[in-house]
């Protein structure tokens, strides 16, 4: 199964792109122009989203990670940052430990923590969508992820686009992101040496709501970040959920700053083996053996 992906730039540490649920490689949009110019970039469809179809058995975390990873082996040439929205931000976390030292850190902006009872929220949210109705249920999601009027055109640009999501798809992938949210999420953050920022705006509320942070908590996801996380910096940038697209210009600078301060932590590259002297041997191939 092919994975659609945008794939630019050279440099180190690379920055991979990873949109949350219903979501595309669009999305990340204004940052992907930004840092090709600055170093490598991959930004992706991940399965059954945008442009990359996908069998239904294998939309789960386990499995999308799985050829994100693979996708990172094969495309990417150093050592990669990850970068996800939303739902993207447990697809990086869980990617990034199957990257073992490949990855060097993480960015995950405006994420949230929707599972704490594996037996309980993720049949709950299935329920929630079937007693809704997939296209209500996801205008309903997302209509909460805007607060001001000046960006009804992005609202509108992307409730256009999730609606048309295949649920046969989407709605199993999300149900495995409440199981792992309950079950998986807090060992694979304490597992994690690499560095951590969380750029954050939006918090879920226990009923579900999403509101804006008033800059008096971090919200939910970011403190769980930070409690199970090894190196975490926190940041605040108030506005909807959609940050990067919000605030094109502020999560740039952040992503930028973070990425120069990894890359100034890293240890060089291995040097390649030295190259064989081709004209030596030629002109010790020449010489004639004594008598």
């Amino acid at each position: 199964m092919t994975i659609h992906h945008q794939h630019h730039g050279q440099g180190e540490p690379g920055l991979v792109f990873i949109h949350g649920f219903l979501c595309h490689l669009e999305h990340w949009r204004h940052q992907s122009e930004y840092f090709r110019h600055r170093t490598e970039v991959l930004a992706v469809d991940l399965l059954g989203h945008g442009q990359t179809m996908a069998k239904a058995e294998d939309m789960n975390v386990e499995t999308v990670c799985e050829r994100l990873a693979a996708l990172i082996q094969e495309k990417m040439k150093g050592r990669v940052i990850l970068v996800g929205h939303s739902m993207g931000c447990r697809i990086a976390l869980r990617t990034a430990q199957m990257l073992n030292e490949r990855c060097v850190g993480l960015i995950l902006v405006d994420g949230s923590k929707q599972g704490n009872d594996p037996d309980i929220d993720p049949q709950a949210f299935v329920d929630k969508v079937h007693d809704m109705g997939f296209v209500p249920f996801a205008q309903h999601t997302f209509n909460m992820m805007f607060y001001e009027p000046r960006f009804d055109y992005l609202k509108r640009e992307i409730l256009d686009y999730v609606v048309g999501n295949n649920p046969d798809l989407v709605v199993p992938l999300f149900k495995d992101v409440r199981r792992f949210d309950a079950v998986d999420a807090q060992s694979v953050v304490a597992s994690l040496k690499q560095p951590i920022l969380v750029i954050q705006s939006t918090d879920i509320l226990p009923d579900g709501q999403r509101v804006a942070l008033d800059g008096t908590t971090h919200g939910v996801f970011a403190d769980f970040i930070a409690q199970h996380g090894q190196d975490v910096t926190i940041t605040l940038l108030p506005g909807g959920h959609f940050t990067m697209m919000e605030q094109p210009a502020n999560t740039n600078y952040l992503m930028d700053q973070f990425r120069r301060i990894v890359g100034k932590t890293l240890p060089p590259p291995p040097k390649p083996a030295e190259p064989v002297d081709k004209t030596d041997l030629t002109e010790a191939s020449k010489e004639k053996p004594e008598n």
